[in-house]
């Protein structure tokens, strides 16, 4: 295969991102462009004790069963490969002294026939390495400098490939992940970035969105009245400078006893290969959706020293209920209840009877 195949070389690698099937394609497709008759793309990993072929051909396949076992870790060519920078192409002259004798060549290079080489290290670490290499019989001559430098002109692209597609991996496992964790919280919930973008969502928040008062156009979560969607800009924007910022409140409407709201807290996404950083969870409150299952009583006041009157109280204002309600249900006056509801706030820690709503609703349906 002529030089001019190179580029073609170079497009099938990043095709092997979202189909790592190919990279048996490149591998036979550059042994063509270097006139080799065995080669392959191999991942070592020492601490696996196990090297994974991406793509090979020409070698015995119970010599290639057997080369964990046998030279894993103990291959004098790769050793001589290694006193080069990684992503370089080098031939014969990469072989250590030694290496025509060395149990390796014996038992596993001169059974098959071959003798000249060329390879390179795309990558390398403490733990692993990427091989790339090709033979051929020393009828066919050493490999020359431009077959070398064909090689030079595809590995960077190899390596490039298999870091995108270690990421692009890494990112969907995290998201899984996220996708998870979210999915175990009995609200509606979104984790977003600072400016609104939705990073991860679970089930639930599709339908409290189809409820109204909130878009997700364009990628970004909205409020769709402008007085909601300044407060949620200003929320997303305190959560996701500042890790210790307290919870932002939105109410998505203000009609009713218990107005839908959102609860924005500062969240960090977990660290690592997939993504990572400040970001913002919100949860969506609607006091009115139906519950499968209530916390059991006694909960606030084991949790925060409430009496039970202050519990009862402090339980109607999570499940929507209005100060004037909670009076005519238990006869008491408005007085008598907002008395209460201070004392609640005060032995919570909120300022508002949004916030109380906020977080005893939480607590009741996620204990």
């Amino acid at each position: 295969m002529p030089a001019a195949a190179v580029p073609d070389l170079v497009d099938l690698c990043y095709r092997t991102v979202e189909e790592p099937q190919l990279w048996q394609t490149v591998t036979e497709a550059l042994a063509d462009t270097l006139g080799a008759e065995a080669g392959d793309l191999v991942i070592e990993d020492y601490a696996a004790g196990a090297a994974r072929a991406l793509g090979t051909l020409g070698f015995d396949p119970a010599l290639r069963d057997s080369y964990d076992a046998d030279f894993l870790g103990a291959n004098l060519w790769v050793e001589g490969l290694k006193r080069f920078p990684a992503g370089r192409a080098v031939a014969d002259h990469a072989e250590p002294p030694g290496f025509a004798d060395s149990a390796f060549f014996n038992e596993w290079v001169r059974p098959q026939g071959y003798r000249r080489a060329v390879g390179a290290l795309v990558e390398r670490s403490d733990r692993h390495l990427v091989l790339m290499a090709y033979l051929r019989p020393a009828r066919r001559g050493a490999f020359t400098e431009a077959e070398s430098r064909r090689f030079d002109a595809v590995l960077p692209h190899v390596g490039r490939a298999l870091r995108i597609a270690r990421r692009l991996g890494a990112a969907e496992a995290a998201g899984a992940r996220l996708a998870a964790m979210l999915d175990a919280l009995p609200l509606a919930a979104l984790v977003v970035d600072a400016r609104g973008r939705i990073l991860g969502g679970n089930a639930a928040s599709d339908a409290a969105i189809a409820l109204g008062g909130l878009s997700t156009r364009g990628g970004r979560l909205r409020a769709t009245v402008p007085a909601a969607a300044e407060r949620l800009r200003a929320a997303l924007g305190r959560s996701g400078a500042d890790p210790a910022a307290p919870a932002g409140i939105v109410p998505l409407d203000t009609d009713g006893p218990a107005p839908r709201f959102l609860e924005v807290v500062p969240f960090r996404l977990p660290d690592g290969d997939g993504p990572g950083g400040p970001a913002c969870l919100v949860t969506v409150h609607d006091p009115f959706r139906p519950r499968d299952r209530q916390a059991r009583p006694g909960l606030l006041a084991d949790i925060y020293g409430l009496t039970a009157t202050e519990e009862a109280v402090a339980r109607a204002i999570g499940l929507g209920e209005s100060p004037a309600g909670i009076a005519r249900a238990t006869g008491s006056s408005v007085g008598t209840v907002r008395w209460h509801l201070k004392n609640v706030q005060s032995k919570l820690g909120v300022h508002s009877q949004a916030e109380l709503a906020s977080r005893v609703c939480r607590l009741l349906w996620s204990a």
